[in-house]
């Protein structure tokens, strides 16, 4: 039987990301305290151990908890101001997959709820230090092929890559170095993913001006080193004024045999960039206008598919999922980039992070504004879901790219899967006032 227990991570303020390995046993969290902090998963306690973990008692950062998909619902502030003033702007902004099972959310007062069985597991504190300046936005484990490396961005304008010294004594403060800093950024950092395996190790991020940036470690041994692979271009033409909501993400697409591709958000607007022969890496999508900002970006493994699907959430309550797929030499491959593009007017944004006006959107358009060559893909809107309601903050897929799912202002975790129609249908709902 599931039930949401309450996990103490033992940081002092907002948890803002949390993030799984790839065997999805170990955890990283990061917060406005300007720590992070690893825990390991241990399997199986026996007797008096057990009882007291499952109780809540003992040590305060050892807590039932089982892992794999992992969705964040966040609270609404000011990004952009408390950015520029290096305080928390966001209250647990956290979404990361792993795998099909539980399902973890963050909450602003310095608990993780968990969804998870009755296996005796708890979780035991690794390893924490101080990491940055100023609050941490983003935490994330590289793939284990690269060993054991965490990458974290925070708005003193930074990205840091640490790495595990297992000479180290557990709980020391010292079991994680830092390997290298990254700092040629223009403002504090917003979002940062590293790159699917296959590519190498690389890690693109996103900052407060709209600044798309990928490095690269050309030695993976050497983690000391790493290059820009992305000249500086702006995907926000105007800056959002101190007192608005500001919001962008990355995702990269995970499928081997589709071309290095990554989705990038900036505000309203949302692009695809591949990257070409030379190394560089192009526009050659852009996704029809949301109505207010785009608050995640997922890109779903393909696991055998002909196509793509790529999930956006939005303040306006919705999720919307594309399907992308490569065009044909016979399907409008010879047609001026004018005729194939959509509208490129901006959606004004309030306060609130919400646009005035709806933007109609088709669900079959080809998106290559601003492009000077005809798109390679076809970007298609197949479902729009708005049973949330509310804003929504994380959208996240499983491990095979079959079942999406989303945390909104609601309080409430949807999860979705395609019907044999083909329509996304809701399947499960988790409620946060689901506490045992």
């Amino acid at each position: 039987m599931s039930h949401l227990r309450p996990f103490r991570a033992g940081h002092d303020e907002l948890i803002h990301d949390l993030s799984y390995d790839f065997y999805g046993k170990r955890l990283v969290t990061c917060s406005s305290d300007q720590h992070i902090k690893v825990f390991d998963k241990v399997e199986k306690l026996s007797g008096a151990a057990a009882a007291t973990s499952r109780m809540g008692g003992g040590d305060p950062n050892t807590r039932h908890l089982s892992t794999a998909t992992v969705t964040t619902a966040n609270n609404n502030s000011n990004n952009n101001n408390n950015a520029a003033n290096g305080e928390a702007g966001e209250a647990g902004n956290n979404a990361a997959p792993a795998a099909a099972g539980a399902t973890n959310t963050a909450t602003t007062d310095d608990t993780v709820e968990n969804l998870t069985t009755d296996d005796g597991a708890v979780w035991v504190l690794s390893d924490s230090w101080k990491a940055h300046d100023s609050t941490i936005v983003k935490v994330v484990f590289a793939s284990p092929e690269f060993g054991q490396v965490i990458a974290s961005c925070s708005y003193d304008s930074t990205v840091r890559i640490f790495e595990e010294d297992p000479q180290e004594a557990p709980n020391s403060g010292k079991r994680w170095k830092r390997r290298a800093t990254i700092s040629d950024f223009h403002g504090a950092l917003y979002d940062i993913a590293f790159a699917p395996p296959h590519l190498g190790l690389k890690l693109a991020t996103i900052d407060s001006d709209g600044m798309f940036h990928v490095h690269a470690a050309p030695d993976p041994n050497n983690l000391t080193q790493w290059e820009s692979l992305v000249p500086e271009e702006s995907l926000i033409t105007k800056q959002a004024s101190k007192n608005r909501q500001s919001s962008f993400a990355l995702s990269w697409c995970p499928s081997m045999f589709f071309k290095e591709y990554i989705a990038v958000s900036a505000q309203d607007s949302a692009y695809i960039y591949e990257r070409s022969g030379l190394g560089k890496y192009k526009r050659v999508a852009q996704f029809p206008s949301s109505n207010g900002l785009i608050r995640d970006i997922a890109w779903a493994p393909s696991m055998g598919r002909q196509f793509q699907l790529i999930a956006l959430a939005s303040v306006d309550g919705n999720i919307r999922i594309y399907k992308v797929t490569r065009k044909t030499p016979g399907n409008n491959i010879n047609s001026s980039s004018s005729d194939l593009a959509t509208t490129t007017e901006s959606v004004a944004i309030d306060a609130n992070g919400s646009a005035s006006g709806t933007p109609s959107v088709t669900t079959t358009t080809t998106t290559t504004t601003g492009l000077e060559f005809p798109s390679p893909l076809e970007v298609e809107l197949i479902s729009t879901l708005s049973d949330h309601h509310s804003e929504v903050w994380r959208v996240s897929w499983n491990i095979t790219g079959t079942i999406l799912a989303s945390a909104g202002n609601d309080g409430n975790i949807r999860f979705w899967k395609a019907s044999y129609s083909n329509e996304f249908r809701c399947m499960a709902v988790v409620s946060a006032e689901q506490r045992r």
